[in-house]
């Protein structure tokens, strides 16, 4: 894991890197487990791989951070999570809600391994609802005009996540009522952001294809250009 924090550290935020990082990690823990040894085993293992990506999952640079939440994500979403001890599970959940209340941390793949954990280890997670809510809340803020798309986006899938496994289930009709009437209004704005994110990436890339055509067609080394140059002196002067 020393190996892989080192790599992280030196990455520069290469998004390959990161990905090919959190690849790394949970193919460790399903190679390392042996599936007859002990539950408690099992755990050790899995706790061994979870707590350096803990330490630094908060911390600067940025780059770092958001390679360790890849890593982090992967870990959870893997078959062996399941092995993770309460305590670990625990840690994950505090760090993520600090990590979320600072703007450098709020990343993509921070607010994916909540979306994890509200999948796998819900009853833990609830216990820290409200101040992840909180967090991704705070996006939307008045302040916050220069949030991307993608990062709101992601902030409603954290909140739809903990409202639908936390309110469905409330013994309350009018509880669930409103949690359901809210998850749907989560979804379309999701979808709308989502198409919107769509929507642009292909503007971007007609507006390059088309910029990279242009300056083609202007050089001074296309076809015509290199025809107008072989002209001899002989062909543009005027007769005498």
């Amino acid at each position: 894991m020393s190996t892989i924090i080192s790599t992280l550290t030196s990455s520069a935020g290469s998004f390959p890197l990161h990905q090919a990082c959190g690849k790394v990690v949970p193919a460790i823990a399903r190679y390392g487990i042996d599936p007859l040894s002990p539950d408690n085993e099992k755990s050790s293992i899995i706790d061994s791989l979870a707590r350096p990506l803990l330490e630094v999952l908060m911390g600067r640079p940025e780059s770092l951070a958001s390679g360790v939440a890849v890593c982090l994500k992967a870990l959870v979403e893997s078959d062996n999570w399941r092995f993770a001890s309460d305590q670990t599970v625990n840690m994950v959940c505090l760090n993520l809600s600090g990590a979320l209340e600072e703007k450098v941390t709020q990343t993509h793949s921070h607010m994916g391994i909540v979306v994890s954990l509200a999948k796998c280890c819900r009853l833990i997670l609830e216990g820290y609802a409200r101040s992840l809510i909180r967090s991704a809340i705070d996006i939307f803020g008045p302040g916050e005009t220069e949030i991307s798309v993608q990062k709101r986006l992601n902030a409603i899938q954290l909140i739809n996540s903990i409202l639908k496994h936390k309110c469905r289930s409330d013994q309350l009709i009018f509880v669930r009522s409103a949690a359901t009437e809210s998850l749907l209004n989560a979804r379309t704005i999701a979808v709308v952001k989502k198409l919107k994110i769509n929507a642009l990436s292909m503007v971007n890339a007609s507006f390059f294809s088309q910029k990279k055509k242009k300056d083609r067609s202007m050089s001074p080394y296309s076809a015509e250009s290199t025809i107008t140059c072989n002209h001899s002196p002989r062909s543009v002067t005027p007769e005498s």
